[in-house]
Formats: C-alpha cells, structure tokens, sequence
C-alpha cells in the first residue's frame, strides 16, 4: 500500500486565515505543527518513508519542502496549478503506478483531526486488504454523521459481502446535498459520512476516468510525466487546460462498483470554522475560544484571534468571530460554509489583496 497526502488545495472556507498564497494545510491551527505535517506525523507512526507520498501545486511546494523534511524527493508530485482533487488524484495515481506497479493507494487529506490515531491506522490497513481482495472496487471510509452537513459527501450503506467484512455496498453517493436532503439523510441512519479517503488500484481509477472523466483520461495518456530535480509533474500549459473538479463529482459520484468501510476513530474535516468550533470546543466550556476574549451572556461561540486585540462580545450565541491582523469575519456558525462565497467576492470587488 502506498499513501498519498493531498497538499493542493486552497482552503476557501476557512478565510481568512487560509488564503491562496499560504492556505490552511500549511498552517499551525491549533499548536505549533501545521495541519500538514500532524498528517505526516501521524501515518509515520505506522508506514515507513517509502509508503508515503505528498500531492501538492507549484504555490505550495516550497513551504511543502520546508514543513517535511524527511518526505523522498521522488514521492513528491507536483500540479502546476490546483485544479481539485480529481486531476491531482488521477495523477498523482499514474506516478505512483510508474514507481510501484499494482500497488493500492489510498488518499489522505491533509486537513483531518483525529482524535484515535491508532484505531484510524488500523482502519487503513484494513482498508488496503479489502481492496486486494476486491481490486475492480473503489472503497471509502465511512463515517456516522453527527448533523446535517452540507459540505460532505453522504453514502447509503447496502449489504455486507462475504469475504470482504465488514465493508458493505454503497447503495447511492450523493456529493454535498442541499440542506433539507441532508437532514432526511441523517434522519434515516442509512447514511454515513464520505471521509474523503479513497483506496483503489490505479488501474481500476484509470478505467472508470476512461468512462466517467475521458478528458483527464485522454490528458493522463497523452501526456509525458516529467522528472524534474526533486518532483514529478506535467506540462503547465496542457494541465491549464482540464476542468478543476473534486474527484467526488468527476468519478464516486458515477460508478456502480463502490465499497464502504464504516468506520469511527474520532475523524474531522478542518474544512471550515464549524469543524474548527468542534475540535477546540471543550465540555467544560461555554465558548471555543483562541487568544484575547472576554464574554458576557454569550455560548457556544467560537473566538478564534491572531491579533493583539481583545475579543468582547455580549449577549450572541452561536456565532463564529474570526480575527486576523488584516480581516475581521463574523458569522453564524451553522453559515460556516458560506464563507467560501465571500471569497468569491473578493476579486469582483477589488480587494484582491486579502486572498
């Protein structure tokens, strides 16, 4: 089994400490290690150096370089451009296969908290069995839904199969469905949450790209991987050219010949400030709180500051208040997903300076 850490992205909903130029992953969010390398850390406590390998765009390189030390220089894959999960898996997939032949990979995002490290480890390998066994299958860690979240991927879990337990078959994917879908599917207990981590034989991707995404298909097979000094990537000009889609979309969405590992090792997506409220939330707390703050009647908000100044709030509940040196957002919690909307107003308006 070889790994691949995905290191691309840019991290929309959590603006405005994540920007383009120094997105999320790359940055230390609740101690002094980014939330790259507590990945990093966390899968060498059980995979040698060899099994891992880092997906990430030419923006991001240098600080990827910087922040992994130990990571070999030929498991290094770099987009010359992010253009989502589905391009950067596919060919960081190819690259893999071109290095260790019929190996499974299985995807890790570079911005999941795990509270049981050694249970999700444990779950990996599990997962990479299952899919020797069953190579003609992509599998995905399931995981129980604890709300309606909009900004998932949701799986509707049918049987078990014979030799293959405790993976099940998925009845139906459904990629971020709209709020009220959402509510009837944690309702029903049918579902589980898309972890986002993905196991497979690279040849099995290539044949559904080749029914599902022909144009990263088409792209992949005519084009040469280049070996640069330290990392592979492609040619920039024929990369501009592909769609920037999420794999979920370009390919889970469509196929028939899924699996789900369901699984429960304390798992969040740090995808927006919501996921940031649930992991610095304590029990013992009336407010998530980071740096300066002071608060009459207000819970079950989250203060996160990296200013000098002093938060205060007063009678709000609820609310997420995000402070940097140059941005102050505020918003209800259960709107953290609209941030990303905000960010797409930014250019128009001409304040291209805060992404």
């Amino acid at each position: 089994m070889k790994l691949l850490i995905l290191a691309g992205g840019s991290g929309t909903r959590l603006w405005p400490l994540s920007k383009s130029n120094n997105p999320k992953q790359i940055q230390p969010f609740f101690d002094d290690f980014t939330l790259l390398q507590h990945t990093w850390r966390r899968l060498r406590q059980s995979f040698k150096i060899e099994d891992i390998f880092v997906s990430t765009t030419l923006v991001n390189l240098a600080a990827v370089k910087k922040q992994l030390p130990e990571l070999q220089n030929n498991h290094l894959i770099v987009e010359p451009q992010s253009k989502n999960t589905a391009p950067a898996i596919s060919l960081a997939a190819k690259v893999i296969n071109e290095i260790y032949p019929g190996e499974v990979v299985g995807t890790i995002n570079s911005d999941h908290y795990i509270k049981r490290v050694a249970g999700y480890l444990k779950v990996l390998r599990q997962a990479a069995k299952i899919v020797e066994k069953s190579p003609e299958s992509i599998l995905l860690i399931g995981l129980k839904p604890s709300y309606a979240e909009t900004g998932y991927g949701y799986i509707k879990v049918g049987q078990t199969i014979k030799g293959l337990k405790p993976a099940c078959r998925v009845k139906k994917f459904t990629e971020k469905p709209l709020l009220d879908q959402a509510e009837k599917y944690l309702a029903s207990r049918d579902y589980l949450w898309n972890s986002g981590i993905f196991f497979f034989k690279p040849v099995t991707l290539e044949k559904n790209l080749s029914i599902y995404a022909s144009a990263i298909f088409k792209f992949l097979k005519t084009q040469s991987i280049l070996k640069k000094t330290d990392y592979y990537t492609v040619s920039a000009n024929s990369f501009a050219k592909l769609k920037s889609i999420a794999f979920d979309y370009a390919v889970v969405e469509k196929i028939n010949n899924l699996l789900v590992l369901p699984a429960d090792f304390g798992w969040v997506d740090v995808g927006n400030w919501r996921s940031v409220f649930d992991i610095i939330k304590k029990k013992t707390q009336t407010n998530a709180v980071k740096g300066k703050y002071l608060g009459w009647q207000s819970t079950d908000n989250l203060i996160y500051s990296l200013s000098d100044r002093l938060i205060a709030t007063a009678g709000i509940k609820d609310m997420a208040v995000i402070d940097t040196k140059e941005v102050l957002l505020i918003c209800p919690i259960n709107k953290a997903q609209a941030v990303k909307n905000l960010v797409a107003m930014l250019k128009p308006a001409d304040l291209i300076k805060y992404l």
